[in-house]
């Protein structure tokens, strides 16, 4: 692996070229400094020459620096140079734009962010990152994640930072009400001033499980604050209230659609952070690895329509089950008068199955796949369970609609028990 830097000769970038040398030399990776020229009009020889002293006052017998001088976009520049490098992580200064460009355009460090493969680290405060680096201080690190399981790559890069040095982490989940009552299915007036029992036990659980992820940090510290509008503006609330040295964010790339990243949080994050900044690409060039890595299933959810597609779905379930998993069985009806009829049938299945009556949920619900969405994520399931046909000529046969739908909108594996 290596560690690539943009280098313009500026200020910002020599002291960013510094903190990739810091932290290349404490990983045992090398470092190359990248700068791009203009297509013509320049001395390049002089230019080779300016770059390859910078590299020589970084160089030592601990660390190897080369230098490469570019002639095209600095962007598209980094961004080959990392790719046939192999890079671990893109260093810059918090200055640098395409010349002759616009600034709607963006800057560079916006450009790499929104679509490239690598973490990029973002310099705006140079001596903090070096005293933490060297051991002479402690560096806190609010991270901002969304508690997807693509946000796994950002606690990953937080874990590797946490390597570095003596290092305090806060992880933060922004708690916006309208999306959490849609994703959890909460009915009623949204919350304003304070937290939903509901959405505040489901949030502090997952961020309770991906604190446990983080390796490497002296502690690691929760948040979640509300807000109403801006994602970003809570998560900078956190890091000046904890008064944070590092911002770590992962990034949606979606290419081609430059509204959605002007709307997204890590481009706030870029715009607006008054620290450094650590951008972590949710899609990774090494994701058949990390796909590779066995899930740890601590819950699982099975819905039955009562049917023997249905029933299938809970029994598989059981089955799959590890010893010290738990497991919660659902059912959903149209209406509450069904409800006393539905509690028993779905305590006779829990007999069955050897679970106790806590193990069961009726839900009324004319949404059937919004509704067992909603009742995994609040119980925190790791995979979901649903008959592959609703042969008993019920209501809800799970596979058409309501299968389909949960296999699009859920967050979670779900597996669809087909059987005839």
């Amino acid at each position: 692996m290596t560690i690539v830097c943009g280098i313009d000769f500026s200020e910002p970038s020599r002291a960013a070229a510094s903190v990739a040398a810091t932290i290349a030399k404490k990983r045992g990776e090398p470092l190359v400094l990248v700068h791009s020229a203009p297509f013509a009009g320049l001395d390049h020889d002089r230019l080779h020459a300016a770059l390859e002293a910078e590299a020589a006052a970084l160089r030592d017998t601990a660390l190897l620096v080369t230098a490469e001088v570019r002639f095209g976009w600095p962007d598209e520049d980094l961004e080959q140079v990392a790719e046939t490098a192999n890079a671990s992580m893109i260093v810059l200064g918090a200055i640098g734009q395409r010349r002759g460009t616009l600034s709607l355009v963006g800057t560079i460090p916006e450009r790499i962010a929104q679509r490239g493969r690598w973490p990029l680290l973002v310099v705006r405060d140079p001596s903090s990152l070096q005293a933490w680096i060297r051991g002479t201080t402690t560096l806190t690190c609010a991270v901002g994640t969304d508690l997807t399981r693509s946000s796994r790559r950002v606690i990953d890069e937080t874990s590797r930072m946490a390597a570095l040095g003596r290092t305090k982490v806060i992880l933060a989940y922004v708690i916006y009400h309208p999306a959490e009552y849609a994703r959890l299915d909460l009915t009623g007036p949204i919350y304003r001033r304070r937290t939903h029992p509901v959405v505040e036990e489901v949030v502090t659980r997952g961020l309770e499980d991906q604190a446990r992820l983080i390796t490497g940090a002296e502690s690691v510290d929760t948040e979640s604050p509300m807000t109403l509008g801006r994602t970003a503006d809570p998560l900078f609330h956190v890091a000046d209230e904890g008064r944070a040295d590092l911002i770590v964010i992962g990034a949606h790339q979606r290419h081609g659609l430059a509204r959605v990243w002007h709307g997204s949080v890590a481009h706030a994050v870029l715009h607006g952070a008054p620290t450094n900044v650590l951008v972590v690409p949710l899609q990774s060039p090494e994701e058949s690895k990390t796909a590779l890595r066995l899930p740890e299933v601590t819950a699982i959810l099975a819905a039955t329509d009562f049917s023997a597609g249905g029933d299938r779905a809970l029994a598989w379930a059981r089955a799959l089950a590890p010893p010290d998993a738990q497991l919660m069985i659902v059912t959903v009806i149209d209406d509450e008068s069904e409800r006393v009829v539905a509690t028993q049938r779905l305590h006779e299945r829990a007999d069955a199955l050897k679970l106790g009556p806590a193990s069961c949920e009726v839900i009324q619900s004319n949404d059937v796949a919004a509704a067992v969405a909603a009742a995994g994520e609040r119980f925190g399931a790791r995979l979901l369970c649903v008959g592959a046909s609703g042969d008993g000529g019920t209501a809800h046969p799970f596979f058409g609609s309501v299968a389909r739908s949960l296999l699009t909108r859920s967050r979670v594996p779900v597996l669809a028990v087909r059987e005839t």
